[in-house]
Order: C-alpha cells, then structure tokens, then sequence
C-alpha cells in the first residue's frame, strides 16, 4: 500500500533543521520542469489583508513578511505539540511566499485562477464586515467554482519543500493533483475534497501532509490554508464538521459559474481543526512539521 506522505527518518533532527533550500533555479514542484523559479505568495498579496503581529515558521527560506515589523519564528509543529522555543526574530516585509513554481507555472495561477479568489475573499469580507448592522446565518456568493478550487490546490503545492535532491517528497494525491492543475479540462479526483468555512481571526496558516483521527477513522489532510475571511482544508474525507464543500461543484467547467452558500455564523475555532481532541493531528509528514503560522499581535 503506498503511503500518503513520507515522515522523516529523523524528527528530531526536522525540528530544528534550518537549511536555506530556496534557490533561484531549481525543479518546479507543478510541472517538474527545470528551470528559474519565481516567488510565490500564499494567499495571494491582494486577497488578505497585511497581519499585524509575529510570524512562526520552522523554516528560514519561507519569507513571511511585513514591512518593519520584527517577527518571532516558530513552526505550526512547535505550536502543535505546545512547545514555546523560538527561533531568532527577522524582519519581514514582502507577504508569505514560496519560490518553488517556474514562470509558466505562477502565471498560470496569477493570470487564470488568483483573480476568483481574490474576489470570493473581497466579496465574503465585506458582507462580514456589513453583519454588524445586517442579521443573517447563510449567504451566497456567485463565483466560478473551477477556477477558486485550482487557486486553492495551486497555492499549497507550491508551498511544499523540497528534498537535498530538489524534488518535493509526494504523497499518492500529489500526482492525481498535479494532472488536474495542468489540464483545464479534467476533473478533479473524487477522493479528492475542499470544504471551506469562515475564518475571522488575522492568524493565517499553510499546512501540508498529515493524517487525523476523525470518528475512529483516519483522514488524511493534503493542505490547510486559513486566513481572513475563508479557511480552506483539502482532505479526502467527504464529510467534516458540516462544513462547506467546495467540491460539490467539481463537475463544472472552467469558465462555469455557481452561486455557493457561505455560513457567516458557524461557530469555528480560530486553530480548527488542531485545537479539537476529535481532530488532533497523529501523524505528521515533514510539510506539516514544516507548516508556517502568522500570528497577530
């Protein structure tokens, strides 16, 4: 049976490992191809508003930035396991970004699919914003499903590391994903599921590779990515929380639109699902370990 993620051989060792593994060329973690690699930001800069407060990431060469701001440096894992060690503050000023995508592969996200989210996130937020003065429990938005969830998946593959060899160590998804991202045309793998919810806080996480325990079952989460308004977790479990599917829509078009139900009062927490008993993390891979957190002041 082909494991969903590979663990490190040392974990002690991936706690604190600090190695600058962004370089200006490189294997593109989409399309493999070889070749310079650009910068890119999750989420996208004009999609979220700039966090104001610290950054925690285990990893040197993830840039999370804001501009004049001294950050403290810690891991989605040390933050996990509860765990208070630091690491040495930085300035940070330009966004969260992965270089790890070729040209052809960040523009065809910037100039294809960015531009849905950035819309769907604008739109939720300012309807969230108007709830102080307007009562309601669902509302629903018009958007084009095809495109938001190839912006979702595009993003957290590019925010993976990648091994001394260049290469991104791949769980049995990531081929299945990749297919999908390449080619406008296909259908994205039913095993494959995004559900999303609001997410209020100014805390923003990126997650990759790790399995939960849920209802004495294991789901296998292939990427958290939670900022203001809207969370997003791409599993392949059909069913979390009651949450919102995205993937309900799977079967529509690229240029095809929906109108989907956004529940502005559910209840989350602002660290779900790492912060319920029921959703604890069990098994994590080394993205996961290697998860950043920007966390407000």
């Amino acid at each position: 049976m082909t494991p969903y993620f590979l663990l490190s051989e040392d974990m002690n060792a991936m706690k604190v490992q600090r190695k600058r593994k962004f370089e200006k060329s490189g294997i593109c973690n989409l399309c493999l191809s070889q070749g310079d690699l650009t910068k890119d930001h999750v989420p996208p800069k004009s999609s979220v508003k700039k966090p104001k407060g610290k950054v925690q990431s285990q990893r040197e060469s993830t840039k999370a930035k804001v501009k004049k701001q001294r950050m403290n440096e810690s891991s989605f894992f040390l933050r996990l396991t509860g765990n208070s060690r630091k690491l040495q503050p930085r300035f940070l000023q330009d966004g969260i970004y992965y270089q790890t995508l070729c040209g052809d592969c960040n523009n065809l996200l910037g100039s294809r699919y960015d531009d849905c989210l950035v819309d769907f996130s604008k739109s939720v937020r300012r309807v969230i914003e108007a709830k102080r003065i307007i009562n309601f429990d669902t509302c629903r938005f018009r958007t084009q499903p095809a495109r938001l969830v190839r912006a979702i998946l595009g993003h957290l593959f590019a925010a993976k590391e990648t091994n001394d060899d260049g290469r991104i160590s791949e769980n049995v998804l990531d081929p299945k994903i990749r297919d999908f991202l390449l080619d406008e045309s296909a259908t994205l793998p039913e095993e494959v599921h995004i559900f999303y919810w609001i997410h209020r806080a100014e805390e923003i996480t990126l997650v990759r590779d790790f399995l939960m325990s849920v209802d004495q079952d294991f789901v296998f989460c292939w990427g958290i990515l939670r900022y203001s308004p809207v969370a997003y977790i791409v599993c392949n479990s059909n069913r979390l929380e009651g949450l919102s599917e995205l993937t309900l829509y799977r079967s529509l078009g690229i240029d095809d639109t929906a109108t989907i139900p956004v529940q502005v009062n559910q209840k989350m927490s602002p660290n779900w699902p790492e912060d319920e008993d029921k959703y604890k993390p069990i098994l994590l891979g080394k993205d996961a370990i290697n998860g950043i957190y920007v966390e407000s002041a």
